[in-house]
């Protein structure tokens, strides 16, 4: 029996969603008797791909950074920031098209841009009912929710479970998340169960706690929202309570301790149109401080040691975003003033 080793961003939906899905893929096209261990990984700057974790027979790597190394025999990425180097990037293009490597930066969730990929290219069938599970790791991941409401109220059992997921700092609950997931493909059915539906109603309850914590210590300068909680440890954010309770504010900033970790997480209202709130590479900007993300939005993981320099950054991030946010809103109102008619006395 082959071992298989899947390792995936951990703390996110995305990530462990992507992870049951090879699950699934791996059992029915690939080898039906494979024997499991999900593996979550963090984005921190010291990390790397070190042999000595790669020791099962067949080891994949899902919602990712890139890994420049032989020992991984699959990879599905789709974040923007996901090469550390130029090197790198030219590392995974001169891959030849028969290894296991796929990126696409464009896609909305890493789950759906694998469904897509396994099903053109290794003939997987999936069940019906994982449509659902894709539509929903596109909304998640993608932040393409109507409305700030649903990611904070949490009426639905799939944004619960990736707040739930978020803020669990246990590596077990992300991996019975993945084995339930691959064997039953249905958010509904999981939250139905005890183990689950307890969880779940703690997590709903402990979200509006949260949501108060926020409302008392955000801060709001020049349409950018910042957040500050690193006198005590937290196990998760949920960047939508900035836009929930302050529905103009176009970006946001928020600075956690963590753990095993201070986490630095930044994100572009997705509730504002582009053409309001003006156009910003939140991915790219985080990147420049060793961490990475999407287009409208990123987050920076920086060693507990560190407190000194990561709220330089933080402090940096703010600077800049209020910055162009006072360029936006002065562009726009020169805009304003010469589109006014002339009037002739």
């Amino acid at each position: 029996m082959k071992k298989i080793n899947v390792f995936f961003h951990g703390n996110c939906f995305d990530g462990a969603v992507s992870a049951a899905l090879f699950k699934v893929f791996y059992l029915q096209c690939l080898d039906a008797e494979g024997d499991f261990k999900f593996i979550p990984l963090a984005h921190m700057q010291e990390f790397s791909y070190e042999k000595e974790m790669f020791d099962a027979d067949v080891n994949a790597v899902m919602d990712f950074r890139y890994p420049p190394v032989p020992w991984v025999d699959w990879w599905f990425d789709h974040h923007q920031t996901t090469f550390m180097t130029p090197r790198d990037r030219k590392h995974f293009e001169s891959r030849s098209r028969k290894e296991h490597f796929f990126w696409n930066p464009k896609a909305p969730s890493n789950t759906g841009f694998q469904a897509d990929t396994l099903m053109r290219f290794y003939n997987f069938k999936l069940d019906p009912q994982w449509n659902t599970v894709i539509e929903w790791a596109d909304t998640i991941d993608s932040a393409g929710f109507e409305s700030p409401e649903i990611p904070v109220e949490l009426f639905d059992n799939a944004v619960a479970f990736a707040v739930l997921l978020e803020a669990s700092n246990d590596p077990e609950l992300q991996v019975k998340f993945i084995e339930d997931l691959a064997n039953l493909g249905d958010f509904d059915a999981m939250a139905a169960t005890t183990w689950w539906s307890n969880r779940l109603n703690t997590v709903r309850q402990k979200n509006w706690d949260t949501v108060e914590d926020i409302r008392r210590v955000m801060e709001t300068e020049e349409g950018v929202s910042y957040v500050k909680i690193t006198d005590r440890v937290n196990n998760g954010y949920n960047k939508f309570i900035s836009y929930y309770l302050e529905p103009e504010t176009d970006y946001s900033v928020a600075f956690l301790k963590y753990p095993d970790k201070l986490k630095i997480s930044v994100g572009a209202n997705p509730f504002i149109p582009e053409d309001r709130r003006g156009n910003f590479d939140i991915g790219t900007l985080c990147e420049k401080y060793g961490g990475g993300g999407h287009y409208n939005v990123g987050g920076i993981a920086v060693s507990l040691a560190e407190e000194s320099k990561a709220n330089e950054i933080v402090q940096e991030i703010l600077f800049i975003l209020r910055n162009f946010e006072r360029d936006i809103h002065s562009m726009r109102t020169r805009d304003r003033i010469e589109e006014l008619p002339e009037f002739i006395d």
